[in-house]
């Protein structure tokens, strides 16, 4: 009717405490903190990012959740990758002593996502490398968030022969399907013919894999009836992906997305 629509902000903590306290009563085990580099030179931006921070790091602890923080190289222009390892030094000795952070085999894991997207992104997989390397000098374990096709360098994923180094050198792998198959058989058909194959190439290399799952999709509240849609079924869609990728064998699942709001 052309009144204001409201939504929730993760910058009020009882919002954050709700949303934890709903993975403790559903039995997820913890959340990624998306942590975008692209603003890292705006003061008020920055203000934000570290109020959410603080956010999640309280209700992890009040609710028995697990958290990790979760560097999101979207919209990075060229050389600013750079920055991401600049703002893990600050908050490492704070974050990583906090019981609630994510942890593998004693290393606290830092999460990288948006390496070799075939989308024109500004950065290169070079500065990608560079990162890698002082992360895991300063002892962090890492996780790679990676195009579907990363395997095979096609579609969304750049068909670049460094790339494949360049993930060995992580210790978890988890490429993004949201929207790549769009019924349950799609998605049985995926698991199948894609997740099997990327988990078999990660054993080999000594790498864990985290497959993406996800409800369902629309853009009909902003685009109207005829907007294409990925329909939920009344959570069909989302059970079909997460017994497929037990189906294949997967051991753990990445669920997109919890709180986001675009």
């Amino acid at each position: 009717d052309g009144s204001a629509a409201e939504v929730f902000s993760s910058a009020d903590a009882e919002t954050v405490g709700i949303h934890f306290r709903w993975m403790r009563d559903y039995g997820i085990d913890g959340a990624f903190l998306q942590r975008f580099a692209n603003g890292f030179s705006n003061k008020p931006l920055m203000a934000n990012k570290d109020r959410v921070l603080q956010n999640v790091r309280e209700s992890a602890l009040r609710f028995g959740r697990n958290y990790a923080v979760m560097y999101d190289l979207s919209g990075v222009r060229a050389g600013e990758v750079k920055r991401v390892f600049d703002d893990w030094q600050k908050l490492r000795a704070t974050v990583t002593e906090d019981p609630n952070y994510l942890h593998l085999d004693s290393r606290p894991l830092v999460a990288v996502w948006g390496v070799g997207f075939a989308d024109d992104r500004a950065y290169s997989l070079e500065e990608c490398a560079d990162l890698i390397s002082q992360l895991k000098a300063s002892g962090c374990a890492i996780m790679l968030g990676v195009p579907t096709y990363w395997r095979t360098g096609e579609r969304d994923a750049v068909a670049a022969p460094e790339l494949h180094d360049l993930l060995k050198q992580a210790d978890v792998i988890s490429p993004w399907s949201v929207g790549r198959y769009r019924t349950e058989e799609q998605a049985k058909q995926h698991a199948e013919r894609t997740w099997r194959a990327d988990q078999t190439w990660c054993h080999a290399s000594k790498l864990d894999f985290l497959p993406v799952v996800f409800p369902g999709f629309s853009w009909r509240n902003l685009k109207g009836p005829e907007a294409r849609s990925i329909p939920r079924n009344r959570g069909e869609f989302l059970k079909t992906q997460i017994s497929a990728a037990k189906q294949v064998g997967c051991e753990m699942l990445y669920v997109a997305m919890f709180d986001e709001v675009d």
